[in-house]
């Protein structure tokens, strides 16, 4: 797993490359358009990616342990096996958003009681242990 800055990150970005594995730990991504990354287990614990658009990007087992997604647009986004645990997810855009067998746990505490939106998504797996779905906008979700 490589560490990177930010700066190097958006380098990377620019240029198209996969950037599975990358440790993106701690980093302010904020405000950032991420869409159509390929982003396979890449370490994204404690990132601020609040405001961010990671629309068709793959997550797939990708560590987001802590991370802020406060406002993300997250359409179409991939999370297989995903670690969702702790995020917070306030206001976030999960349209046709793919959750199979990730971790959610404790997410919900702080984020799915707010006005998220999960239309679509597939769930299927997902362990949402002591999730709270109150006030979120839940439609077509298996």
């Amino acid at each position: 797993v490589a560490d990177v800055t930010a700066d190097q990150f958006n380098s990377h970005i620019a240029e198209g490359k996969d950037l599975s594995g990358l440790n993106l730990s701690g980093l302010d991504l904020s405000n950032m358009l991420m869409q159509n990354l390929v982003l396979r287990g890449a370490n994204f614990t404690g990132c601020d990616l609040s405001r961010s658009d990671l629309s068709g990007s793959d997550l797939t087992r990708a560590n987001l342990r802590g991370a802020n997604l406060d406002e993300a647009i997250l359409r179409n986004t991939i999370f297989t096996r995903a670690n969702l645990t702790i995020v917070d997810m306030r206001g976030a855009d999960l349209r046709c958003a793919n959750f199979e067998g990730a971790n959610l746990s404790g997410a919900a505490s702080n984020s799915w009681q707010s006005t998220a939106r999960v239309i679509g998504a597939n769930m299927h797996k997902a362990n949402a242990q002591n999730a709270n779905f109150s006030n979120a906008i839940l439609v077509r979700v298996n």
